[in-house]
């Protein structure tokens, strides 16, 4: 992974977070909404770790051409499609990016 990667998917990361607090502005003082906002924010933070362990673990089992043929081409209608995608990651955020993070680290060879 590299930081142009990190950038460019820390912006949905970011969009989840935005729309999380957006609907849960008005709850703010309350303990449990104060938790759900942080696990948030750190979620925002292990977005792309997460996105790129579902990459390679989807491309392990199928191609590419999988997922752009078909009935996965690109369409209008597949736009649905990625908004379920981002937030079923960005739910699943924490621990996929603590087993990728060690997963990383384990597989680097010793410079």
């Amino acid at each position: 992974m590299n930081l142009r990667y990190y950038l460019r998917n820390v912006i949905y990361g970011l969009m989840c977070y935005v729309i999380i607090v957006f609907i849960l502005r008005n709850d703010v003082h309350e303990p449990v909404v104060r938790l759900i906002i942080g696990f948030s924010f750190v979620n925002t933070i292990f977005f792309p770790f997460a996105k790129r362990a579902v990459e390679t673990v989807a491309l392990k089992y199928s191609t590419i051409d999988d997922w752009t043929k078909g009935a996965n081409v690109e369409t209008p209608a597949k736009n649905g499609v990625y908004a379920i995608y981002y937030m079923v990651i960005f739910a699943v955020t924490i621990p996929v990016a603590i087993i990728y993070l060690i997963y990383f680290f384990s597989t680097r060879k010793a410079a």
